[in-house]
């Protein structure tokens, strides 16, 4: 669906933003751009639909290099790539029905197809008793709905989501990722969602990218990623997920075991894996801490475990067995 090749970005100052990135998006991706402030995502993801023109390199859309297309040409491609941001950019002067049908007479839609095309759009993002509304009437998820309602109009082939719940509270913002989903599967649209957050990629994403310094560090399936992170600022990110680490659990437990970390996903969550390895191997396990993180559409389980015993290597290459990735660190680092 998007494919980037060898892109660089230099601004006229001379600051590169990007650096020779090379990125493949597939058809119904939710694609999640993951980065601290300055590392270049947002000029990465204004690439997809040409507000930025990179220096060097192509941008891909469907096989078309959307850099040689002409204005008229570039303007009937973005109609296919929706696009929502941080503060909603919604016209103040406009009704909530106005907004949305504004981009259609854009687009020289038929006068009367515009109205049943609004009022659909309405009904998908759960507006519909809203539409006579103005923006300074409606909450910040509501807004929110709205621009989405919007983006979707033209019936684009991607969604390109710029920070879109940065300003919205933790229960909106998990409502607004929830429409996001639901949409992606009624519609099947391909979803690039940057962010500077990392329980945002959890809860919506299949794929992910993380960028920093203007390069591509680590991408992977959210789940291999988030179980066996590669990069130091991945695994720097990934502390901001609410699960305790070594050092949060450094003054518990006995001081003369060593101390694991066991990371599976939901396939073992129901099973009585350590209770098995208990009985199986004759060892003694010390829970020290034990949590979860729902992904888009697993669950990630972290413990922190002391274990003890004669047969303790055999017990570790048994849950190696069992798919659960272990780390080991001594107690006192």
């Amino acid at each position: 669906m998007i494919r980037l090749e060898n892109i660089q970005k230099i601004y006229p100052n001379g600051f590169c933003a990007i650096k020779n990135i090379n990125l493949h998006i597939h058809k119904g991706d939710i694609f999640g751009i993951i980065g601290y402030s300055g590392a270049g995502k947002s000029t990465l993801i204004r690439l997809i639909n040409r507000l930025e023109t990179p220096t060097h390199g192509k941008v891909l859309i469907q096989n078309t290099n959307i850099l040689e297309l002409n204005s008229q040409q570039l303007q009937k491609q973005r109609q296919k790539i929706g696009m929502i941001f941080q503060h909603f950019n919604l016209l103040s002067s406009k009704s909530v029905f106005e907004n949305i049908a504004f981009a259609l007479q854009i687009a020289k839609w038929k006068k009367s197809d515009i109205a049943n095309r609004v009022l659909e759009l309405l009904q998908l993002v759960g507006l519909l008793d809203k539409k006579d509304f103005y923006p300074s009437q409606l909450s910040g998820g509501q807004k929110q709905r709205v621009a989405i309602a919007r983006a979707l109009a033209n019936k684009p082939d991607i969604l390109l989501c710029d920070e879109a719940t940065s300003a919205l509270d933790s229960k909106t913002t998990k409502d607004i990722l929830n429409l996001l989903k639901d949409i992606q599967k009624k519609l099947k649209i391909t979803i690039v969602l940057i962010t500077h957050q990392i329980e945002i990629v959890a809860q919506i994403c299949n794929r992910v990218c993380v960028i920093d310094g203007g390069v591509i560090v680590e991408e992977n399936d959210v789940e291999t990623l988030f179980s066996n992170p590669k990069h130091p600022i991945t695994k720097e990110l990934l502390q901001n997920l609410p699960h305790q680490s070594y050092q949060d659990i450094s003054q518990h437990g006995d001081k003369n075991q060593s101390i694991y970390e066991l990371i599976f996903l939901d396939k073992n969550q129901n099973q009585p894996i350590i209770s098995q390895a208990i009985k199986t191997f004759d060892i003694d396990i010390n829970i020290l801490s034990a949590d979860f993180n729902h992904l888009s559409e697993k669950t990630l389980g972290h413990m922190i475990v002391q274990m003890s015993g004669f047969r303790l290597n055999e017990a570790l290459d048994w849950l190696q067995q069992q798919n659960i990735k272990i780390l080991t660190k001594d107690h006192n680092a």
